[in-house]
């Protein structure tokens, strides 16, 4: 899957930031989106692949799809 495969209400790109950056950006974003709505993260950093997959998981957020293609990452977010 690459971005265009995603289909989000919102879109936060994160590419070029280092942890904590994609994070921190995300968790902001979420308290800005209406619960059921979604947020494609687009990422570059390598540790993202752990650490957006566990900001959901300890704040009730789904990560409801996720890929990698030419060291990007993808994480369709649902609040």
């Amino acid at each position: 899957m690459i971005e265009a495969d995603f289909n989000a209400d919102h879109t936060l790109d994160c590419r070029g930031l280092n942890c904590p950056q994609p994070v921190l950006k995300l968790k902001k974003k979420m308290m800005l989106v209406a619960p059921g709505q979604t947020v494609l993260v687009i990422c570059t950093d390598e540790l993202s692949v752990i650490d957006i997959p566990h900001f959901a998981a300890t704040t009730g957020i789904e990560v409801k799809a996720s890929s990698a293609n030419a060291g990007e990452f993808f994480f369709l977010i649902e609040k």
